[in-house]
């Protein structure tokens, strides 16, 4: 991608903008994305709200998956734990005695600091995930050379011109280590421009791909690129889902069913075939039970934790030409389809899965807590 040249009155709003914005520290696992790519345009799981000569309009969950739901659990379950299981370590080896009191002292007062420090660490992302307003949608604005999001509970708006792909990567122990990737939109710092171990800049987190590999990630990166970049028969043919009723999309285009089913069993097509009963896998209920203090985690972001709200001058006006982007667009009564396709989530999915799941999870936990040995 050959950036166009940026003006000292685009850097100087940017930054206007983004000053008291927390800026992104790459130092180990990531990766610049290779430019150009080879990948086939696809916007993947990403829900597009909105496609036109005007703006997209993307919807990546980046922070609602079973995997962030079941690290933030962990979390929980450490604060809730660490603080007495480290006072009755120490309060322990002070009643100790005997040649080794003193080593076994220092040993666990050591641990015990260790322990502490990654209790204000698990803090901190219970914060961050938890409570912190979690991501907007972002915008893409074609004609103003912007992308409009949010990062770390914040507006933050990037000069396209400027935006350079990059991956980060996480960590999974799952079935092995799995490695997890991000796709990231970078504004980086002045100098920051060659091939350099640590860059720090401004950027906003778009989706996240999957455990196996970095490829959906590219592939959304290049049909954003197409549409920032490209003429309107580069773009491949998508299906705009307007957010119309608040509660239909968070169930069927945010919540667990989202992430456990694929793009075209929740689209409009697939439920105008079946008149409003959307695609259920009953085989997944036994996988909602085990992960359903997870999946609950997810349904709170989804339904309590509140959403950055961008600036309405953020957000483009309604186009008044015609669409020159291939879409496939709601119908009048589309909306009612959407309306009875969530009922059914919610009655044969949520409720025997993500619901049943936690009952049977408190039962464990009681029996576990009254045996008697």
């Amino acid at each position: 991608m050959k950036a166009a040249p940026v003006s000292t009155e685009q850097l100087a709003t940017s930054a206007e903008v983004n000053r008291g914005v927390t800026k992104w520290k790459l130092s180990a696992l990531w990766d610049e994305v290779e430019l150009p790519v080879t990948a086939e345009p696809n916007s993947g799981d990403c829900v597009v709200r909105r496609l036109d000569g005007e703006a997209l309009v993307l919807d990546g969950n980046p922070q609602v998956s079973s995997m962030i739901g079941l690290g933030l659990v962990q979390m929980l379950l450490g604060l809730a734990f660490g603080p007495y299981m480290t006072w009755s370590m120490v309060s322990g080896a002070l009643q100790l005695d005997g040649p080794n009191r003193v080593s076994i002292l220092v040993i666990s007062l050591i641990t015990a600091v260790i322990t502490l420090g990654g209790l204000c660490f698990a803090a901190w992302l219970c914060y961050m995930g938890l409570i912190q307003r979690s991501p907007s949608p972002i915008i893409f604005n074609r004609r103003q050379g912007k992308v409009y999001g949010s990062h770390r509970g914040k507006p933050l708006v990037l000069d396209w011109p400027r935006v350079r792909p990059v991956l980060t990567k996480a960590k999974i122990m799952y079935a092995g280590a799995q490695t997890h990737y991000h796709l990231v939109l970078m504004n980086f710092d002045a100098g920051q421009e060659g091939p350099m171990k640590k860059k720090t800049g401004h950027g906003l987190m778009v989706a996240t791909g999957g455990l196996y590999g970095a490829e959906q990630c590219r592939e959304l990166w290049e049909f954003i690129r197409r549409y920032m970049e490209g003429k309107p028969q580069g773009v491949p043919l998508v299906e705009v889902t307007p957010e119309t009723d608040p509660w239909v999309s968070k169930v069927l285009d945010t919540g667990p069913y989202w992430e456990f089913n694929n793009p075209g069993d929740r689209s409009i097509e697939t439920l105008r075939g079946r008149k409003g009963r959307p695609v259920l896998r009953w085989w997944q209920i036994p996988f909602a039970w085990f992960m359903s203090p997870a999946l609950l985690i997810n349904l709170y972001q989804i339904f309590v934790r509140p959403r950055v709200k961008l600036p309405q001058a953020w957000w483009p006006a309604s186009p008044t030409e015609p669409n020159p982007y291939q879409t496939r667009e709601p119908a009048a009564d589309d909306a009612a389809l959407r309306r009875t396709a969530a009922r059914w989530v919610v009655a044969l999915w949520l409720v025997p899965g993500v619901g049943v799941g936690c009952l049977l999870w408190v039962r464990l936990v009681w029996w576990v807590t009254h045996l008697h040995l």
